[in-house]
């Protein structure tokens, strides 16, 4: 390397330490969080969940007591079994999750199996994937469960693009990097499950309402941004800062580190002031289940910020 290089590579580290400085030092707090609750049965749900995981996968499968927590605030007002069930997908979930994070280079073959429901390896994601497609079977019907499945296609596809997040650029828009992000956060599959523990069918008719599409969209957006500011303290001792909305919208607008914030904590406002318009529109159709369908929906507003604020996963730095 000569001086010139040399040079340049001291004048990048020293705007990078300076960036990551800058995203450290934001200040969020101004987000209203809304008051949670948890799952009465709490600890009857972890300790029965865990012994069904090991009967079904084996003793080295092991919950993580704070990603379960997740669900007993997203969930709190469901039946003992249905949230039981929910722990199962969510773990698988987030392995999901993690692997998105990764971009491996064999998205085809994940495709493949995505869309035949078959996950046929003995590894250990293979293990948890059986599971988790067989309890959504069970839970949500096989309608709801092709919808998620393209849902995760559909993020899998566009996962390629965010490889030039990673390297300094933002090649997705706004627009496209929060409906990844939607779907990498694990925002619809909540839906598909609160809708299943309502007792409410998945119909055509609803697939296309309008107000149950924007209640979803928003909710969605909702959880997707406050995972990613609470989760901006990891992901740059991670070094992953890259592939979070702060980053994306800075590098889109030409924002300051809290500017982004400041407008991310904006679009979490209006996200939840929309949810509840489409929430109320809803609720006028006299519908028993779909007005607990949107209860529930403020549930998973409510945990999500809630769970976020004390989770290792985000606050372990």
């Amino acid at each position: 390397m000569n001086a010139a290089e040399q040079i340049e590579e001291q004048r990048t580290d020293q705007l990078t330490d300076r960036l990551k400085m800058d995203l450290l030092n934001v200040d969020f707090s101004q987000i209203n969080r809304t008051s949670a609750k948890i799952h009465p049965e709490w600890e009857s749900l972890l300790r029965l969940t865990q012994v069904r995981v090991t009967e079904e996968l084996g003793p080295e499968f092991k919950l993580s007591k704070d990603i379960s927590q997740f669900s007993l605030y997203m969930f709190p007002s469901l039946s003992f079994d249905f949230v039981s069930s929910i722990f199962l997908y969510n773990m698988a979930g987030f392995l999901l999750d993690d692997w998105l994070d990764k971009f491996p280079s064999d998205n085809e073959k994940w495709i493949q199996q995505l869309r035949n429901k078959n996950f046929p390896g003995d590894g250990k994601i293979d293990k948890w994937w059986q599971m988790a497609i067989k309890v959504c079977r069970e839970v949500m019907g096989e309608i709801a469960l092709t919808q998620l499945l393209d849902l995760f296609i559909c993020a899998i596809s566009k996962a390629d693009k965010v490889n030039t997040i990673f390297i300094g650029q933002a090649s997705l828009s706004d627009k496209d990097f929060v409906e990844l992000r939607c779907v990498d956060a694990g925002a619809f599959h909540q839906f598909y499950l609160i809708l299943a523990g309502v007792g409410k069918q998945l119909t055509a008719e609803l697939v296309q309402d309008p107000n149950y599409l924007g209640l979803n969209k928003q909710v969605a957006i909702h959880a997707a941004n406050i995972n990613d500011l609470y989760s901006l303290r990891k992901e740059v001792r991670d070094d992953l800062y890259r592939y979070n909305y702060v980053y994306v919208k800075m590098m889109n607008n030409n924002l300051s580190a809290q500017a982004a914030v400041d407008v991310i904590m904006q679009e979490i406002r209006d996200a939840e002031k929309m949810a509840r318009v489409y929430g109320d529109r809803i609720k006028e159709m006299n519908d028993p289940q779909l007005s607990l369908y949107v209860d529930g929906m403020y549930d998973v507003m409510a945990g999500n910020h809630y769970w976020s604020t004390f989770c290792k996963r985000y606050n372990d730095v």
